[in-house]
């Protein structure tokens, strides 16, 4: 076929052939059939009228067949070049630019390739009206945009909400106060309190046991406490002569030296002993000591690791408070783009129904 000729494919009515058209002879001829139409049924009238009943009916290829051969019969035709546009967004309706939630289906980059083409083969007077178009659709793209980076932080929101119920939730297992949810009968701060207890419990046993068996027998106290002997002195008021009072006073001062020195003795005796008992006796307080700091151990142990706990959990909830609110501004902002957007979008096709040349 020489260059005069342009085949398009179109069906033909009576066998479903493909239809050839040659623009020379202005003939539409199926080459299986043999069926022929007279060129004036595919006059601009005819030939937009068919592919309006198309795009109505759902046949798009068949609306695009119709617009492409108008085309090559009149390259500016701004019907035709609408259509095709129009086409790429599965449409032959210019409303459903107004229709938001489309974008995010749509392959918006070739829509936008298509218009370009539309804005190059137009007349002057037309390019207002497809540069709209463009802006319409590049708005409705930004939308899609910004309507997959609100999804993307409304997913971060949910998992970071999760995350900070989980901390609160084992937060609430360390406290005393516990949520109503809670599977344990006893929380670990519960016990850590009757840990204590015991704990303070055995104390007093270790004190009274050391202070039993820690009682020096030979102190000062204790020993002549024990040692201690009642002695009835007895008094006599008989008259004495000088003799027996001298007599008397003989005895008492040699009875007084030998028990200032048997005092001596037995402070002496004592002190050994004491000093001895102390002696044997000086590893008690190591005991003691000991049996104090060994529940000590492990219940601060179990205290400091409860404490960190604790405050890791705090600290995981304010991370998750900061990073919620982060999204919730982020989700904030989104929306608010996406409705500047659709009111753009809406604007703009205001504007084009405004400047629309003609009527289809």
């Amino acid at each position: 076929m020489n260059k005069g000729t342009l085949v398009q494919d179109h069906v033909c009515p009576s066998c479903g052939g493909v239809l050839s058209v040659d623009l020379k002879r202005q003939m539409y001829e199926c080459p299986f059939c043999g069926v022929t139409f007279d060129y004036d049924y595919f006059r601009e009238e005819s030939v937009l009228g068919i592919a309006k009943g198309a795009v109505m009916s759902g046949e798009l290829r068949s609306a695009r067949q119709a617009y492409e051969f108008m085309l090559t019969k009149e390259p500016d035709n701004f019907a035709a070049l609408r259509g095709m546009a129009l086409l790429t967004m599965r449409t032959g309706n210019v409303n459903t630019l107004g229709q938001m939630d489309q974008y995010s289906k749509l392959n918006c980059s070739k829509v936008i390739e298509a218009v370009d083409k539309a804005i190059e083969a137009s007349k002057p007077e037309h390019h207002e009206y497809f540069k709209t178009m463009k802006d319409a659709v590049s708005a409705g793209k930004e939308y899609a945009d910004e309507g997959k980076l609100l999804e993307e932080e409304k997913s971060k929101k949910r998992q970071a909400n999760s995350r900070r119920d989980h901390s609160i939730k084992m937060r609430d297992d360390i406290n005393l106060s516990c949520s109503p949810e809670r599977q344990t009968t006893l929380s670990p701060v519960h016990a850590l309190v009757i840990a204590l207890v015991l704990v303070m419990f055995w104390w007093m046993v270790s004190f009274a046991i050391y202070a039993q068996n820690h009682n020096n027998p030979y102190s000062v106290e204790n020993y002549y406490q024990s040692n201690r002997t009642t002695q009835t002195v007895g008094t006599g008021y008989t008259s004495r002569n000088e003799r027996d009072i001298s007599r008397a006073v003989r005895q008492a001062t040699s009875q007084t030296r030998t028990e200032r020195n048997a005092s001596v003795y037995k402070e002496s005796t004592r002190a050994e002993k004491s000093d001895e008992w102390v002696e044997e006796h000086q590893s008690d307080n190591t005991y003691l000591h000991v049996a104090m700091v060994i529940p000590l151990i492990p219940f601060a142990g179990f205290g400091i690791w409860l404490a960190k706990r604790q405050l890791g959990y705090r600290k995981e909830i304010r991370e998750a408070d900061k990073i919620i609110q982060m999204h919730t501004d982020n989700i904030e902002a989104h929306e608010q783009k996406m409705s500047e957007l659709k009111k753009k979008v809406l604007a703009d096709l205001k504007q084009m129904k405004k400047i629309e040349p003609l009527t289809t």
